[in-house]
């Protein structure tokens, strides 16, 4: 069921234009899912749907039969603006800070010394899930400040019981993701978290500042589902979502050329306009 943007009440009447509206508060929204936005047939949306869950690039996608480039790369786009607005993200959980010249030391562990600029996503272990959520005491300057000389560039930082701080290196105007990836093992789960999404985001080896929220948001929803079947995950949240909400969110990385590199899209959860944070 469609729920209303602004109250998420499900309840609603239908108007004489195809919209709908909230019996609770009153507003207008279009009832249309991002699913039926989508112009492609039911086969080619199921194609494409099975090839994004196997970890098939748009490009490996197209070339195997499927739609042209620019409908896959939009489908796909689609698919992981459904995942951020179901991922619990705050939009202070995530900053790239400028790792000063004068503070390297040659003590630094493995990585920090060739980077100028880190990305820091702070998570939080809710029982068996993670949620990327901001603590009041994630200060950038104080984490940078310690993180060097006691974790690789990379890695995942504590900082309280249920509370850690992964990092990326940032360049130019990309988040990079390193080629080594060690093998994995059973660490905590924030640890399993981050290692899964950077066994992920190798394929890429570097997403672009502007959209690292909605990789990150893709391998959240690939991390919490699976042990279920993703394919039928991911369609159920294309039927739930309206594509007034998904516009919502990719306006903003639309209507950005680039990202600089002082700053790093933030994002948010359902409903809320995507920012960008000035480090």
């Amino acid at each position: 069921m469609i729920a209303c943007p602004r109250c998420r009440a499900t309840l609603c009447w239908t108007l004489g234009d195809g919209r709908r509206k909230c019996q609770s508060c009153g507003a207008r929204y279009s009832a249309t899912s991002v699913w039926d936005s989508v112009r492609l047939s039911a086969h080619d949306k199921q194609r494409l749907l099975a090839s994004f869950a196997a970890g098939q690039s748009a490009y490996q996608s197209h070339f195997a039969g499927g739609p042209c480039m620019d409908s896959t790369e939009r489908f796909y786009r689609l698919i992981r603006a459904c995942c951020l607005a179901n991922a619990p993200m705050d939009s202070n959980a995530i900053c790239a800070p400028r790792v000063s010249v004068a503070e390297r030391r040659t003590r630094w562990m493995r990585g920090w010394s060739a980077m100028t600029q880190v990305a820091l996503v702070c998570l939080e272990q809710r029982d068996a899930q993670i949620e990327i959520r901001a603590t009041a005491n994630f200060v950038a300057a104080d984490l940078l400040a310690q993180m060097p000389q006691r974790v690789a560039l990379g890695s995942v930082y504590p900082i309280s019981a249920i509370h850690s701080v992964a990092s990326l290196g940032v360049r130019d105007h990309f988040v990079m993701v390193p080629k080594g990836i060690r093998a994995t093992y059973q660490g905590s789960p924030a640890e399993n978290f981050w290692e899964f999404t950077k066994q992920r985001m190798t394929a890429f080896r570097k997403v672009p500042c502007k959209y690292f929220p909605l990789y990150l948001a893709e391998c959240w929803f690939r991390f919490h589902y699976r042990a279920n079947d993703l394919v039928n995950a991911l369609e159920r949240s294309l039927h739930a979502a309206t594509i007034a909400e998904v516009r919502e969110i990719l306006q903003p990385i639309r209507s950005r050329d680039t990202c600089p590199v002082t700053s790093l899209i933030e994002c948010s959860g359902r409903g809320q306009v995507l920012s960008a944070s000035q480090s």
